[in-house]
């Protein structure tokens, strides 16, 4: 059928993905006859109909060894705590010099009362005077100058230690060997192509074009969000948000958020122990290079844990040598592919579960 042929409003795979991480619940069934038509057309006939739990993330569990090498970080710990205790006595004073302040004010504001008051009666005595004898009341009156308003003299605050990185002198080289297990989310995007994505899927032949349209709209979207250039705005960090309450109901069989992988790979039915060699396939190198990622930024970061604990290195190289890993569960964007008739031609549509609606892919 090729890509699809229609455009029905605005709502896209965009509007899809805010409705799938703000659910509180999904109920994956077929839509009632008069929401088909509604959807379709009232003259629409449907031919076949696809329920695909397209996989957004895949949760990972690892199970690697692997060899490291880089320049450990010494924490300059008397320059940190000799900058904060020069920027806390300062802070201090600051604060003692801002409450002194305010007491010189209220005197100030006190005296400038009385001046303002003894202004206006010896004004009134004068005004009150003989004409040709208002000197003898003005002099005879004195007020002194008018009170002088304190200033704020404020010290100037330094820089508060904030980046442990500015106090870490990297000069003692470290390598070694470390076994670690952990899970961690692969994103769809780090298919980075519909060709990787189909080579590690086993995709329904029918609509196999309508799921290649999916896929590429997501990666249009990936490069969209990435244009905002905040970690956390990225589609990868919106993903990562779904409500943890959320759950899926597939004709009353409730389930939690995470459902097993629905768009199976041949010998990846299960996906249980996998080990990555040689002739490692498509989906393997992606998972191995997720993996391989994230241990170079627990290393970098000093949250690798065992023998390296809060232990940080720069300029580092990772190299696994073991690499297993299941993927017993994802999270999904529930759609249903159609294939219909609208009463004059043909088409394929993709029906969100969530939203109830057509998406409309450009």
């Amino acid at each position: 059928m090729g890509l699809f042929s229609f455009i029905f409003g605005s709502y896209n795979i965009e509007d899809s993905i805010k409705k799938l991480i703000s659910a509180n619940e999904i109920v994956v069934e077929d839509l009632s006859e008069k929401e088909y038509l509604k959807l379709l057309g009232k003259k629409s006939k449907i031919k076949k109909k696809y329920i695909c739990h397209f996989p957004m993330i895949y949760y990972v569990n690892y199970n690697t060894s692997f060899n490291y090498s880089g320049m450990a970080g010494t924490f300059d710990l008397k320059g940190w705590n000799r900058d904060m205790d020069h920027f806390n006595k300062t802070f201090r004073e600051n604060k003692r010099l801002k409450e002194r302040h305010e007491d010189l004010m209220m005197q100030y504001e006190h005296s400038k009362q009385l001046y303002n008051n003894a202004k206006m009666k010896r004004n009134q005595i004068i005004a009150d005077a003989r004409k040709g004898n208002k000197l003898l009341p003005y002099f005879a009156n004195p007020i002194g100058s008018p009170p002088k308003k304190p200033t704020l003299k404020l010290l100037k605050l330094p820089k508060v230690p904030k980046d442990k990185e500015e106090y870490t002198v990297y000069k003692k080289p470290m390598s070694g060997k470390l076994d670690s297990k952990f899970t961690l989310p692969v994103h769809i995007t780090s298919f980075e192509n519909f060709s990787n994505f189909n080579s590690s899927h086993t995709l329904n032949k029918e609509f196999k074009d309508s799921i290649k349209s999916i896929f590429e709209s997501i990666m249009k979207l990936q490069l969209k969000y990435s244009k905002k250039k905040k970690l956390e705005e990225t589609l990868e960090a919106k993903l990562n948000s779904p409500k943890k309450n959320l759950k899926f109901k597939f004709n009353g069989t409730e389930k939690d958020g995470r459902i097993p992988l629905f768009l199976n790979k041949k010998n990846h039915t299960e996906i249980k122990n996998r080990t990555v060699n040689s002739k490692a396939e498509t989906l393997d190198k992606i998972v191995k290079n997720v993996c391989k990622s994230q241990i170079i930024s627990n290393l970098e970061n000093g949250t690798i844990g065992g023998p390296l604990k809060n232990i940080i290195l720069k300029d580092t190289k990772v190299d696994i040598t073991k690499c297993q890993y299941s993927i017993p569960t994802t999270f999904p964007l529930p759609l249903q592919f159609i294939d219909y008739n609208d009463g004059k031609k043909d088409k394929i549509g993709a029906i969100d579960f969530i939203g109830k609606k057509l998406i409309s892919l450009k």
